[in-house]
């Protein structure tokens, strides 16, 4: 029950910042940014110019292992559901070797997104990093029974980066 309110508070704090900006962003997607936020322990803005994407704060702090935590929403006509691809949430590394705070901050946030367990998306997170390594683009995808992993790796050109989606049936593993 408490954790109940504190979402619910959450969301209260979030809604109307989210919505004054994008009135079009669903509100489911709000309501999940709005548990990131409670259970995570960040703070979600909107980033310029993309009013269906929310990102953490700046001042995240650098203990959770990650740089940033991006939330992308788009809208959707009124009637239709959203594909399991649309709500994405992608979080960067603090640094070019991810932590292991990295990896489990990782897998509890998908969670939230999935209801994938936690642990499982740390450890197809690992997994996805590996195989990201060994790939011509550093580019990697693994699929678990609810999500979709994808990974891009390249410390020459941006810190590493993980994207976790609801999977889909037609999503398979690069």
């Amino acid at each position: 029950m408490k954790a109940l309110l504190l979402s619910l508070a959450s969301l209260a704090y979030l809604v109307p910042q989210a919505m004054a900006q994008a009135p079009q962003m669903p509100a489911d997607c709000i309501a999940i940014a709005a548990q990131i936020q409670t259970e995570i322990h960040v703070r979600f803005v909107h980033t310029k110019g993309s009013p269906s994407t929310l990102v953490t704060d700046p001042d995240l702090n650098s203990e959770s292992g990650a740089q940033s935590i991006t939330m992308q929403c788009p809208p959707w006509a009124s009637g239709l559901n959203p594909l399991p691809y649309s709500y994405v949430v992608t979080i960067w590394a603090e640094g070019s070797n991810p932590s292991t705070e990295f990896y489990e901050l990782t897998g509890r946030t998908g969670s939230i997104l999935t209801t994938e367990k936690p642990s499982m998306l740390n450890e197809a997170s690992r997994h996805c990093f590996q195989k990201a390594l060994k790939s011509e683009f550093r580019f990697s995808a693994v699929l678990t029974p609810k999500a979709t992993v994808r990974c891009q790796y390249d410390p020459d050109v941006r810190p590493p980066n993980i994207s976790i989606w609801r999977r889909s049936a037609s999503d398979v593993e690069d």
